[in-house]
């Protein structure tokens, strides 16, 4: 081997060099935007869970009042019934 072929063999491992640490620039930051899209989903679905739980808890919120309402009516019209009937007031 000449002196001019180990001068060709360490260019082209300098090149070869220089296209590795390019790869490796490339793929960090193909990495990095993954990672901020990956983030950015979590987030939305998130955000997506959070705003479906509260609208079924206030939905049932709403279905629970109104069943205790009727609960607490009904039994105000049987006291109210027996009273009455006690009193002689029917």
């Amino acid at each position: 081997m000449t002196s001019q072929d180990i001068l060709k063999a360490l260019a082209q491992l300098n090149e070869a060099t220089a296209e590795l640490r390019q790869t490796i620039k490339q793929a960090h930051a193909a990495r990095k935007d993954l990672s901020a899209t990956i983030k950015d989903q979590r987030d939305a679905i998130s955000k997506a869970i959070e705003e479906e739980t509260e609208r079924q808890v206030g939905a049932l919120s709403d279905e629970v009042r109104e069943a205790m309402k009727t609960a607490v009516t009904e039994t105000m019209s049987r006291f109210e019934a027996d009273w009455r009937l006690k009193l002689g007031l029917s």
